[in-house]
């Protein structure tokens, strides 16, 4: 269960909710617990690489990950950004540019194919329902229109 917390708490500091929506509102967590339950390999990844990161949080503060305050979560974040083992992860941990971009990859993905994350961003979604979208993001060609002549020389 602490390993949940964990995926929560990660989620929700890498999409928080702030002037729109976030993590919390899309119920990102629940849908990257979903995609993990299908891949297990990932799903040993994250799980490792969460209980990793409460370690390391119980080593910085003597706390879990999902208990700490947003200044100490993105610490860690940043260490696991860079690349950087946050002390307390040990070499039987992934490593964390691994698990980082896995885990951090996957929430947003999820957030952002979410019909929340269409809202928020004004993306339409996907259209192939309705046949594909109509290419009307480049100006129509005047000579394939026929809507321009050809000048021609005397």
């Amino acid at each position: 269960m602490a390993t949940r917390d964990a995926l929560d708490a990660f989620v929700e500091e890498l999409i928080p909710s702030d002037d729109t929506p976030g993590a919390a509102e899309a119920q990102t967590a629940a849908a990257v617990r979903r995609v993990l339950a299908r891949q297990p390999a990932l799903a040993q990844l994250a799980e490792q690489g969460l209980r990793a990161l409460d370690r390391a949080s119980a080593r910085l503060a003597g706390q879990s990950f999902a208990t700490l305050g947003p200044a100490q979560r993105q610490q860690l974040l940043a260490l696991l950004a860079r690349g950087s083992p946050p002390p307390g992860w040990s070499s039987a941990d992934p490593p964390p540019e691994v698990f980082w971009t896995m885990l951090r990859g996957l929430a947003l993905a999820l957030f952002y194919g979410s019909p929340l994350g269409h809202q928020i961003t004004g993306f339409p979604g996907p259209a192939v329902d309705r046949g594909g979208y109509r290419h009307t993001l480049v100006e129509p060609d005047p000579l394939r229109d026929g809507n321009l002549s050809c000048p021609t020389e005397s």
